[in-house]
This record gives structure tokens, C-alpha cells and sequence, in this order.
């Protein structure tokens, strides 16, 4: 996905990664815009495994969208243009809204935290992120990470380098996970902060909202 391509180009370019219940999206297999990618051993892994079966076709830089979201799509094209390798959309609403299941948020922490040059009323249109996972206490986190993020084609190389380098080597725990078969995301991302990567997290406040069931997705399209 080169920054030159409009947002809406996204849309034709989309590569999904099924795993539980994927028989619920065969009606997609001869639609020329959509490639499916299967993952069977998803039972036995996490979403980084998942979402690593689709690394070949990660080089020129992609879009990572989870499937329980909807989005404007004015904030993909705004973290396709932000001219960062890695920027994750992140957003601070969960302060004040409590989710109506019980889950653990992707949260952040952000340089801001730490720099009191950086704090002020007006809003950090990016900040450098520090520290991500689902075991932050929510009151030492800046915002939540709504599972929408940009790689380009430099940052798609390191994460794909990394993920080649631990993959099978690493015996013990990794970040948060027990082991690095069973590591999210988020775990990865932690590696490639510590290991010096910059990653960016772009703050938004409205336009996205996570889909849990079918009243989620009637209350949305009904605001």
C-alpha cells in the first residue's frame, strides 16, 4: 500500500485472515477485490499468527484493520498520509465510557506521560508511544489502540524482520504472552519500541466504534 494510493484504493486491495467460523465468509471467495487467507492453527495461537500469515503481501506497506471495528474511512487516510513508518490510531474515550463487555483494552502509554513539555490543552496530533499491552493500569495509559494502524514499506520490513527472528527461537514468554506462539500484536509492537523502532500513535475522538454483537452494529448504523 504506497502512500500515493487514495483511501479509498484500500478497499480494493483487502486481504483477510480467517480463522474461527471463517465458513461465514465463502460468499467473499470469487470476489475479485477480497483475498482470503486461512490460518487453521488459530485455536492454537493469537492474533499476531493470524495476522503474519499474510506477510507476503506486506512489502510495499499495509493497512492493519481488526474485523470488530467500524471506521470513518477519513482516519485510515489520515494515518496513510501521516509520512511515518508505523502509526497506530489510538483514542482516550475509555477514561469516561466503560465498555459494556467485560474485556482487556489494548492500552497506551505515550512519551507525553513522561515530558511535561509535551502536556497542555491542545491535542498532540502525534506522540511517540512507549509502552502498549493489555496489562497497563488504565490510569497510568494515555489512550486506547482501536486496532487500526498504518506500516509502511520500512516499517512492514522491521516488523516482518523481527517477527522471522523470534519465531521458533523464543521458548519463553514474550511481553505480555506466555510464550511467542500465543503473542498478540501488541506484543510485537513492544518488541520493536524496545529494540529502538519508532512507533506513533495518531489520537482520534470520534468516527470509530468496536462491534460486538448485532444491537452494536444497529445502534451504530441508527447514529
Amino acid at each position: 500500500l504506497d502512500r500515493s494510493s487514495a483511501a479509498s484504493d484500500v478497499y480494493k486491495r483487502q486481504i483477510v485472515i480467517r480463522g474461527h467460523e471463517s465458513h461465514q465468509l465463502d460468499s467473499y471467495s470469487n470476489d475479485p477485490n477480497i483475498k482470503l487467507i486461512d490460518h487453521p492453527e488459530h485455536p492454537k495461537t493469537h492474533l499476531l499468527h493470524s495476522i503474519m500469515r499474510a506477510s507476503k503481501h506486506m512489502s510495499s506497506g499495509f493497512a492493519l484493520v481488526f474485523s470488530d471495528i467500524i471506521f470513518d474511512a477519513a482516519i485510515l487516510s489520515k494515518l496513510i498520509s501521516s509520512d511515518q513508518d508505523i502509526v497506530l490510531a489510538v483514542d482516550n474515550s475509555y477514561t469516561y465510557h466503560k465498555h459494556l463487555i467485560d474485556k482487556k483494552l489494548d492500552l497506551v502509554v505515550s512519551r507525553k506521560s513522561f515530558d511535561s513539555q509535551l502536556r497542555s490543552l491542545q491535542q498532540e496530533s502525534l506522540s511517540d508511544l512507549i509502552r502498549i499491552g493489555k496489562n497497563i493500569d488504565e490510569k497510568q495509559a494515555d489512550y486506547e489502540f482501536i486496532g487500526l494502524a498504518y506500516f509502511s514499506k520500512n516499517g512492514a520490513k522491521a516488523l516482518i524482520d523481527i517477527f522471522e527472528e523470534c519465531n521458533g527461537k523464543i521458548s519463553s514468554g514474550f511481553h505480555e504472552a506466555s510464550s511467542f506462539k500465543t503473542s498478540g500484536i501488541t506484543d510485537i509492537l513492544q518488541e520493536l519500541i524496545d529494540r529502538g523502532y519508532q512507533i506513533k500513535a495518531m489520537e482520534i475522538y470520534k468516527g470509530w466504534r468496536e462491534i460486538h454483537s448485532h444491537e452494536d452494529k444497529k445502534n451504530t448504523e441508527l447514529n
